[in-house]
């Protein structure tokens, strides 16, 4: 910039760039090279029908505990039937407070193949928070467990430990017009607000993602990120869409990096969302996963 100053010195600064020739001609290429119209069914929809397809396949671990395709779409549709039974409608919001497992994940897509959105909180939100965004959001209810109910207050709750999983799967109802989840900002220099996704800008992501990382049913993935924070959102969605397994880290291996170097070898995890601070520190450690 200051070079181009110097030189066009009688041209207006509207008409310098702060970018070489090189820089522009590459914001041109891939200007040239955005995505189709997204259309079809939603993100969704392809799980189910993966699940339908391959329903012995591995999809969730969480410590000992494993599920398969065939058996989350069930506890997912179980979801889906007590939000419908309990008069949620397509558009309507639920709130997700659970423990880090496997079961938020079945709540958060069952609510989704309902037509209803989610709105995924960290089962350490702070109550002053929590009671702000349950107010804000609208949500009609809060879908949670037993241990944590006791921190809701003035928004009707729905245990996931008192619903038997269905026998049959739910009859999609999402759209990709429909609003998919609401992620809420942090709120650090203010109130905390709220963002609406909707399904198809979920499925451009997913699609994004898993063409950038070149994801498959082969691949070994992650959930590390907060469940309240969007990185959640692109560690669970694609991985479940490809087919591939996904890996609930639990609370304990989160801040030991040793112990999730291990992890990650012993489990063969191929591709991994981290923290930067966490990341900068892991890269150093021996794993031959990634």
């Amino acid at each position: 910039v200051l070079r181009d100053l110097a030189h066009k010195e009688h041209e207006p600064c509207s008409r310098i760039s702060a970018l070489t020739e090189e820089q522009n001609g590459r914001l041109m290429d891939l200007a040239g090279a955005l995505p189709e119209e997204i259309t079809g069914d939603t993100v969704v929809h392809e799980i189910c029908r993966r699940g339908q397809r391959l329903p012995n396949s591995l999809a969730l671990v969480y410590g000992t505990e494993t599920m398969t395709y065939g058996e989350l779409i069930r506890r997912a549709s179980t979801y889906a039937t007590a939000l419908t039974d309990r008069g949620l409608q397509r558009g309507d919001l639920t709130a997700v407070f659970m423990d880090n497992g496997m079961e938020a994940i079945c709540a958060l897509l069952g609510a989704t193949m309902a037509g209803i959105a989610y709105l995924p909180l960290d089962p350490h939100t702070p109550g002053k928070r929590l009671e702000t965004i349950l107010e804000k959001s609208g949500c009609k209810l809060v879908l949670t467990d037993r241990a944590l109910s006791s921190k809701i207050s003035g928004c009707p709750v729905l245990l996931g430990e008192s619903m038997e999983t269905a026998e049959a799967d739910f009859a999609m109802g999402a759209s990709l017009t429909d609003t998919a989840y609401v992620i809420y900002t942090s709120g650090s220099t203010g109130v905390p607000k709220g963002v609406a996704v909707s399904h198809r800008a979920l499925k451009n992501l997913v699609q994004w993602h898993v063409g950038q990382y070149e994801l498959t049913e082969q691949d070994v993935t992650t959930r590390f990120a907060g469940f309240g924070f969007d990185a959640s959102v692109w560690e669970i969605f694609p991985t479940l869409a490809v087919g591939a397994v996904l890996h609930v880290i639990p609370d304990a291996l989160r801040l030991d990096l040793r112990a999730l170097a291990q992890y990650y070898d012993s489990n063969g995890i191929t591709v991994s969302f981290l923290p930067t601070p966490i990341c900068e520190e892991f890269i150093k450690l021996p794993c031959k996963s990634l």
